[in-house]
């Protein structure tokens, strides 16, 4: 009975932890890499697992607002970007890919054009889409 009773609260733990998730995308052409994080819109279960998985310092901004993005440099000049999505919709994905894109054009040098954004919209296009093939998972 006991060792029944164990099991189950791991598996209880496990679910807990399952109910925000994080994928990578690696983005090729740039060499970089973007974090997705996604699964709920509660706070107190944000908090308990970025205390978890000990990132709590890092994204505590994250907590204060529905969703968010922002680039981290690694010590070897790597770029990583990050991107918390705690509400799901298209229009709310489009809005944080796009500071990524932003970002990710700051990193490698390319000025934005207005009147020819062909190369931004392919980015965002691809990130998007890559997104959106984590969450349906």
């Amino acid at each position: 009975m006991r060792m029944k009773v164990r099991g189950q609260l791991k598996k209880l733990r496990r679910m807990k932890r399952a109910v925000i998730k994080r994928e990578r995308i690696h983005i090729p052409i740039y060499n970089c890499i973007l974090h997705v994080y996604w699964g709920s819109k509660e706070n107190d279960e944000w908090r308990e697992w970025l205390k978890e998985n000990d990132e709590e310092k890092l994204f505590e901004e994250m907590l204060t607002s529905s969703s968010c993005a922002f680039a981290v440099e690694e010590e070897n000049g790597y770029r990583e970007f990050h991107m918390f999505l705690r509400e799901l919709t298209p229009g709310r994905v489009a809005h944080e890919v796009k500071h990524v894109v932003n970002f990710i054009f700051a990193y490698v040098g390319y000025e934005l054009a207005v009147d020819n954004d062909e190369v931004e919209c392919y980015l965002l296009e691809w990130l998007v889409d890559e997104v959106y093939k984590l969450i349906e998972k």
